[in-house]
């Protein structure tokens, strides 16, 4: 039942922030941090292994709070985007050619990307929001958690979640958003 629980919301999630996180995040972020926060609550749900009770708790509880900090200051969401985008670049990296120090290229590239969604803002929104909707659907359609997607996947895990992001991204592209 959980697995079922776990999988339609990673479906649905992905999907939403797949093709419409970068309007969600100009429009909603308060909506876009609910998820971001309800992503987590499912994570630790999944790793602590609680009754489906405790891990909608989990979920809502994120949810609540990510939309909290989102709402406070867009920067957050800003940081948390370029940061995802960056440490997500260095875990395919790492998976491709596995003698790099992953910790060092982490935080460099995570570094990097939050800079870099200061700059190109709309770019960086648009990218980091279409691959964190493909890592959430293939996540919930492998019943893979996000979190162990870092950890030496089939090559096809990886194709799956490169495919999604890049469908994402001309969908998203595709779609005028009004400030």
């Amino acid at each position: 039942m959980e697995n079922i629980f776990y999988r339609v919301l990673a479906i649905l999630f992905g999907i939403v922030i797949l093709f419409a996180g970068r309007r969600l995040f100009f429009k909603a972020i308060p909506l876009l941090g609910f998820l971001l926060g309800a992503l987590l609550g499912l994570v630790i749900a999944i790793s602590t292994g609680p009754s489906i009770i405790l891990s909608i708790l989990y979920v809502v509880i994120g949810g609540i709070v990510g939309s909290f900090l989102f709402s406070i200051a867009s920067w957050i969401a800003l940081i948390v985007l370029g940061g995802f985008g960056g440490w997500s670049l260095a875990t395919l990296l790492f998976n491709w050619v596995p003698d790099i120090p992953m910790k060092v290229l982490s935080v460099v590239l995570a570094l990097i990307g939050i800079a870099l969604a200061f700059f190109l803002k709309n770019f960086i929104v648009t990218v980091a929001t279409s691959l964190l909707g493909a890592v959430m659907m293939t996540s919930g359609i492998l019943l893979i958690p996000p979190l162990e997607l870092s950890f030496q996947q089939p090559t096809r895990v990886y194709l799956y979640i490169i495919i999604l992001t890049v469908i994402g991204v001309l969908v998203q592209s595709s779609t005028k958003v009004s400030k």
